[in-house]
Order: C-alpha cells, then structure tokens, then sequence
C-alpha cells in the first residue's frame, strides 16, 4: 500500500515539473514576440537637393524726392525767415498738389552754419550765416511727380533730387517671387529624377534663401530753376520697373 502511495505522488511530481515547464518556454515565447525586430543600422534618406529662382518684375507705385533750401546772409535772423518762408511755401505747393503733407512730408534736415573769411594775415572774420531746410516727400501719386518737381522749385527751393521709385507694397511682389521659384525648384527636381529613372517624394526642407526687397531705385532729379518766376515746362519723370527676385532650396525625398 505504501509503495503504491509514493509511486502516485513520484507521478504527479513529475507531472507538475512538466506543467511548470510548458508554462515557461511560454512566456518566454510570448515575450520574444513581443520585441519589435531592431531597425537597419546605416540606411541613408535619398534625396534630390535644387534650388529656384523666381522673379517678379513691376511698375513703380510709390516715388520719393528731397526738396530743400539754402540760404546765406549777413545776418542769422534774416537767413532763417527767408529759409522758413521759402519752406512753408514748398509745403503749401506740395499740399495743393495732393500731397498728404501731415503723413507724407519729413524734415530730414536743418542747419545754422556761420561763414568766415580767412584773410592771409589775421584771425578769420565773420562774414554771415548759411541756414538749410531739407523736407522728404512721399508721392503715392507717381504721375505727379513731375509736378510736383516744378511745384517746389517755383515755390523757392534750391535744392532738389533723390528722386527714386520704388513697390508700396513690396513683399506683395515677393511672393509672387517666391511662388515662382517654388515651382523653378520643382520643375528641376522632376528632370533631375526622370533622368536618373526614379522619382520624386515628399519635400524633406525648404530654404528662403531670398533677401530684402530692393529699396527704391533712385534716378537724377532736374536741377532746380533759378527763379521762382520760371515758366519751364514740369521735368519728364520715367519710372522704369522694378524687379524682386527670390531664390529658394529645396530638398525633395525620392520616392
């Protein structure tokens, strides 16, 4: 009876290793699968790097010029209220022009300078005074400028120029610009891959290589007339065009 007994509990000994056994040759199966299979070391990204230049070219909408007067006098008070007259009389011109002269008018200058005669012998002698008013005017209206030009100058300014034309809005042109040198880019990035045999992916980079819009193009002013008096025909003003240009790289990935 009792060999019976411990060759029953020798069978269900052995029979419970076996279980235990099973139970962890599965988990360790389980456990393998579920370890994501390590990624391919050295795999490079192919890739397609072009540049694209795109050009936007357009007519001039907003122009600038300088207007200014200088006047020399033996006496400092008398030189002032000449240049502030005269200036007062440019600014009026330039308003029954249409110049919005509150937003578009800039004193850009003002000065008293004393003038001295250098004798060979002695100390130098004061001799008078120079004083200088110099206004900036903004012109919206391009086609006044001309106007504008001979308006000033026979309201008594002696000092005219700096006249430039240039884009009010001027990243208005540049993205037109941009947009073209976006497809520029593209349309050598699809002759690049057809003639290598493969093709073109999903863009990896995109590089603004562009810089600042050219400022407004300067061109030579009329020089002033003598006289307020002058009957001259107003100066002829061409504006020409402007031209933005942006350059973009982009990096396309092959598909």
């Amino acid at each position: 009876m009792r060999s019976h007994t411990a060759r029953f509990t020798a069978l269900v000994g052995i029979a419970l290793a076996s279980m235990l056994v099973a139970v962890a040759m599965i988990g360790d199966t389980t456990s393998a699968q579920t370890v994501p299979p390590p990624a391919p070391s050295g795999a490079l990204q192919r890739t397609i790097a072009v540049s694209g230049t795109g050009t936007a070219t357009l007519a001039p909408d907003i122009a600038s010029f300088s207007a200014g007067v200088t006047e020399t006098s033996a006496n400092v008070v008398d030189a002032q209220n000449s240049v502030n007259t005269k200036t007062n009389a440019i600014i009026e011109a330039l308003r029954q022009g249409g110049v919005n002269v509150d937003k578009d008018v800039k004193t850009t200058g003002y000065s008293v300078q004393p003038q001295y005669n250098y004798p060979q012998n002695g100390a130098p002698v004061l001799t008078g005074y120079r004083v200088m008013n110099s206004v900036n005017v903004t012109v919206r209206d391009i086609a006044k400028v001309g106007q504008l030009l001979d308006a000033v100058t026979k309201a008594g300014a002696n000092q005219v120029g700096g006249v430039s034309f240039g884009l009010a809005d001027p990243e208005a042109a540049s993205r037109v610009a941009r947009e073209q040198a976006v497809q520029n880019a593209r349309d050598k990035a699809d002759t690049l891959a057809k003639a290598t045999g493969v093709s073109v992916g999903i863009v990896m980079t995109i590089d603004d290589q562009s810089t600042t819009p050219p400022p407004p193009r300067p061109v030579a002013a009329a020089p002033a007339a003598n006289t307020a008096n002058s009957a001259a025909a107003p100066p002829p003003i061409q504006t020409g065009e402007t031209t933005v240009t942006v350059t973009v790289r982009v990096t396309y990935a092959i598909a």
